[in-house]
């Protein structure tokens, strides 16, 4: 139980901060970092702000996720993922189909991260029994993070790893160049889904070693 709100609690903290930073920067990195043009500026910086959200809602995920594939439900981690992947698509083309843009598709994203999140929340006090008191630990979370200290840092270095490179093309070329790289990209991105599918389940088992 402490272990659980001690790792809830530090990612939302670590989400807080990200998502300061992201709405701090939003406008440099609309105006002057990227080449949007000005007529978009509003619904970028809009979308932004919104992702900032995002970011913490995904953070705070990690926390319920983590004690479901830790206790080896890879069930229940692999229906609520395909739920949420599925649920987020089909959200995304009807919003398009009713004529919305960017920052409807960005909310409906986000709004569906939150119904995730409680529905993982809902899974972990009926499964585990986590109580409604949360709690943080100072030694629990000091053996969390020389524990997982590393994934930690994966989970937030590794999406902007991976986003980097279409900042630098959105900076140096325009970010109408983007669909031609996102395209073929995405496409050998999920030769990864098998391999990642395997590690993810063998993680909690080898951990235990």
């Amino acid at each position: 139980d402490d272990t659980f709100w001690t790792s809830f609690l530090s990612y939302l903290v670590i989400g807080a901060i990200g998502g300061i930073l992201i709405f701090s920067l939003t406008p440099p990195l609309v105006s002057e970092w990227l080449k949007i043009p000005p007529e978009m500026h509003s619904v970028a910086k809009k979308a932004f702000y919104i992702g900032a959200i995002g970011f913490v809602i995904n953070m705070i995920l990690n926390a319920p996720n983590s004690l479901i594939v830790a206790y080896q439900r890879l069930d229940i981690a692999n229906q609520v993922g395909i739920f949420r992947g599925v649920g987020e698509r089909v959200f995304v083309v009807l919003l398009l189909f009713f004529g919305l843009g960017l920052s409807e598709v960005v909310l409906g994203s986000i709004l569906i991260g939150i119904l995730t999140f409680f529905v993982m929340w809902r899974i972990s006090l009926k499964l585990f029994h986590i109580p409604l008191h949360p709690t943080f630990k100072k030694d629990i979370f000091i053996e969390l993070l020389s524990f997982g200290g590393f994934v930690t840092i994966s989970s937030i270095v590794g999406p902007i790893l991976i986003h980097f490179e279409k900042v630098i093309i959105g900076y140096y070329f325009s970010i109408s160049f983007l669909p031609y790289y996102m395209i073929p990209y995405s496409l050998v991105e999920k030769m990864g889904i098998v391999p990642g599918a395997i590690t993810g389940a063998l993680f909690p088992a080898i951990s235990k070693w």
